[in-house]
């Protein structure tokens, strides 16, 4: 707790230089990083403090965001999960006997995913509930339920 007042004005100012020489000085131990690293750890930082204006957060957040990182289920991840991996996660599927249901429904659930992808939404948990709620949808409209 001794350095934290010289972190939280490092992550205020935006002082990369300022965060790498603490790093250097309470954990000599590790690699030193490179400037574009420190720069990406101090966003990442600023997102996950409690104590800094939502301001910087935002900008910090959108910084991040242009640069292909996402936090997802709490870890920074760089890029976003590929699509086929949200679409097999979250079952994009119909059983039906009938082929033009089945694809109704699995065109309804894709769409979903790229509304939600269209609006920002990166977190395959959202991604999942509103594909699966664009399925009951259809079902509905198609009386299958």
């Amino acid at each position: 707790m001794q350095h934290a007042s010289e972190v939280h004005r490092c992550l205020v100012t935006g002082d990369v230089a300022g965060l790498m020489s603490l790093r250097s000085r309470t954990q000599p131990h590790l690699a030193a990083m490179t400037p574009a690293e420190a720069l990406i750890a101090l966003h990442m930082a600023r997102v996950e403090a409690l104590s800094v204006p939502q301001t910087l957060k935002r900008y910090s957040m959108a910084f991040l965001r242009e640069r292909g990182y996402r936090r997802i289920a709490g870890r920074w991840i760089a890029g976003l999960p590929k699509q086929g991996e949200v679409l097999a996660a979250a079952g994009v599927a119909s059983r039906s006997s009938d082929p033009r249901v089945s694809r109704r429904v699995v065109r309804a659930m894709g769409d979903a995913y790229l509304d939600a992808l269209a609006a920002g939404v990166d977190e395959p948990r959202v991604q999942k509930k509103r594909m699966l709620k664009a399925r009951a949808r259809e079902r509905f409209r198609l009386r299958i339920d």
